[in-house]
């Protein structure tokens, strides 16, 4: 496990020169996905998938502020726009629109990422966040 770290620190270093920092955040993405397979055993196989805060944010910013914007055309859409309960339904329906189907937002393991951080961080929560 030691020689993992030592090796997966080097690696980020490297890449955040060569990467830049958008690069390395999906780096470290993948990394947290490999070393939580390297933790179980499950090498890949298909599992439930935890939500994590962290990725869902970066997710969140990556597929849906291009469209969620304060002056976007699909409004500003922030954890805080909706109380939990509200974000639970609208995950619920699965809906978003008719020319951007809910399936087509993202991957399902990031949908549950950013259903977990839009949750987490609502307007009722006990951590309620913007996403700057």
């Amino acid at each position: 496990m030691k020689r993992t770290v030592t090796i997966v620190a080097t690696l980020l270093v490297t890449s955040l020169f060569t990467l830049g920092p958008s690069g390395v955040a999906d780096f470290a993405a993948g990394v947290a996905v490999a070393a939580e397979d390297e933790a179980d055993g499950s090498k890949g196989e298909k599992k439930e998938i935890k939500g994590s805060d962290a990725k869902g944010k970066y997710f969140f910013k990556k597929q849906c502020k291009n469209c969620h914007g304060k002056k976007d055309e699909g409004g500003e859409v922030t954890p805080i726009s909706k109380t939990i309960k509200q974000w639970e339904r609208y995950f619920k329906k699965a809906k978003h629109t008719e020319e951007m189907p809910f399936d087509s937002l993202g991957t399902e393991e990031e949908r549950i990422h950013i259903r977990t951080f839009l949750i987490n961080h609502a307007a009722d929560s006990d951590q309620p966040e913007t996403c700057g």
